[in-house]
């Protein structure tokens, strides 16, 4: 405890023997840094990324090749194949049911494989390598 004691001493110290305008400048530098931190980029891979993200990735890839988006109704994720080829990178088979340009409800089969670069708390990033319709 008496470690902790000689340091804060020696901070209390330091601190008291700024001017008033370095205070100032400290304390206005550290909150603009509280303030900014979580707007600043974060790392491109944060950790692992779970099969569910990267089936919602692949579902959001697959509904812009789509000529009804909306109309998509994809299999399950218990029915869909993933196969982890590599820390956050994914091969993904299953299929969607969606309307084409006439207004007829098809079924198509896909394969995509993609890694996702960030598991973001508001959008999940990722890039595809390819693409397939089965």
């Amino acid at each position: 405890m008496s470690a902790i004691k000689t340091i804060w001493n020696k901070i209390k110290k330091w601190w008291n023997g700024l001017s008033k305008k370095k205070k100032i400048i400290i304390i206005v530098i550290c909150v603009a840094v509280f303030i900014i931190s979580p707007f600043l980029p974060q790392s491109k891979t944060s950790g692992k990324v779970s099969a569910r993200t990267a089936w919602s990735c692949a579902q959001e890839y697959v509904k812009e090749q789509l000529v009804s988006p909306s109309s998509a109704k994809f299999c399950s994720y218990s029915n869909a194949k993933i196969t982890v080829l590599e820390d956050n990178t994914f091969r993904i088979s299953g299929y969607v049911d969606a309307q084409n340009a006439f207004g007829a409800v098809l079924r198509k089969s896909f394969t995509i494989t993609l890694t996702v670069t960030h598991d973001g708390a508001l959008r999940d990033e990722y890039y595809v390598t390819s693409f397939v319709w089965n």
